[in-house]
């Protein structure tokens, strides 16, 4: 008797054990074939438009749902649901959710906030689709309904530019090339806009340009454009600013950036001499010119001076040469009158041009012959 009263404990407990397990039993095959998780993305934020550049990237947020439906709550075992977030096509995109994880005892519903990090540098115009999932713990066997939502790349635009920093220098009458860098730094096909800067006013100091207007490219793609430049030969001396402004049309040019040149001039060295040393310039064609006129009457006095000796010495021949009467008459101090073959044969200031005596000499002559015959009759 006594043992059985102690074996009716005992007995109590393993049939307790045995409809626990039954139980068990028969909740496991009744989630198997009840228990259902379903994730929804609501339709407000089902689609969502990301904003990547480069090198930044963006965040988008999507608003999510989580319903589990159990044909038995057993408290004791409850069902943990972890989301997930799944993109197939590229790496590098994240998701976080809030709250991170959620338990459910019987059937419920619970809201996600989910925010995806869509990474940089994507094309433009394309569509990511984002799996949502859950990731089940506390049943073995279940039913799981997953829901996406899409993420539109947007187009960004950005210009990159590489351009030489130094100063170029040139002479007047010149004409040179330079050139630069663009690259399309956005994601998607671009036209890029070139314009000059202050055009007339570079006219103005003799600068011409010419450049291409447009160049297009794809993403990441660079490309060099080569411009002219033309000095005037009378530009003047000085440095100017050759500004190049780039436009992303794309962007219906609200995208700029901006390319730099410094240029400088400098005169030909004829130029520095007439602009700068047009003294020095005038100063050597009048020292030139004096000293050709110095040169020329140099010789001038110097064939004066051989012709008058030639001529003093063919008078001193001839006086040599007269008889002792006319000796007589030069020695008393009448003047000799001179023959025509005695004249100088040069013309001097009172002859004509042909070389023979003027109208002074003629007179001069007739003089001479009058005190010499006055001298002979005394």
């Amino acid at each position: 008797m006594q043992a059985m009263r102690l074996g009716l404990p005992a007995l109590a407990a393993v049939a307790l054990a045995v409809a626990a397990a039954a139980m068990l039993l028969a909740t496991d095959s009744a989630d198997a074939q009840f228990t259902e998780v379903v994730i929804e993305v609501k339709p407000s934020t089902e689609q969502q438009q990301a904003a990547v550049t480069d090198l930044e990237s963006d965040n988008v947020t999507f608003e999510l749902s989580i319903t589990v439906t159990r044909s038995v709550p057993l408290p004791f075992n409850p069902i943990t649901i972890t989301p997930r977030a799944t993109v197939v096509g590229t790496a590098g995109w994240e998701a976080v959710f809030t709250p991170h994880d959620v338990k459910f005892n019987g059937s419920g519903s619970e809201d996600f906030l989910a925010d995806i990090i869509v990474p940089a540098n994507l094309s433009a115009d394309r569509i990511f689709t984002v799996d949502f999932n859950a990731t089940v713990e506390g049943v073995l066997i279940y039913n799981l309904v997953h829901d996406t939502g899409l993420v539109e790349i947007l187009p960004y635009y950005k210009i990159g530019r590489t351009f030489s920093t130094e100063t170029h220098t040139y002479k007047q009458g010149d004409r040179a090339s330079l050139d630069f860098t663009i690259t399309n730094r956005g994601n998607g096909d671009d036209n890029i806009a070139i314009a000059l800067e202050d055009a007339s006013g570079l006219q103005l100091r003799g600068i011409t340009i010419q450049y291409p207007d447009t160049q297009r490219l794809e993403p990441w793609q660079s490309a060099k454009v080569q411009f002219f430049i033309d000095i005037a030969s009378d530009a003047p001396a000085g440095t100017a600013q050759v500004n190049f402004t780039l436009r992303s049309q794309g962007s219906g040019g609200k995208v700029t950036s901006s390319v730099q040149f410094t240029v400088q001039v400098e005169k030909t060295v004829l130029r520095v001499i007439l602009s700068d040393y047009w003294w020095a310039l005038a100063l050597l064609v009048v020292v030139l010119i004096v000293a050709v006129l110095v040169v020329r009457g140099r010789r001038r006095r110097r064939r004066e001076d051989d012709e008058a000796l030639e001529y003093l010495k063919r008078k001193e021949a001839r006086r040599q040469a007269a008889p002792e009467g006319q000796k007589a008459v030069a020695g008393s101090g009448a003047r000799e009158v001179p023959t025509e073959d005695e004249s100088p044969r040069r013309p001097e200031p009172g002859q004509d041009a042909s070389g023979g005596p003027g109208a002074e000499d003629v007179a001069e002559e007739a003089v001479e012959v009058e005190v010499g015959t006055e001298v002979g009759e005394s």
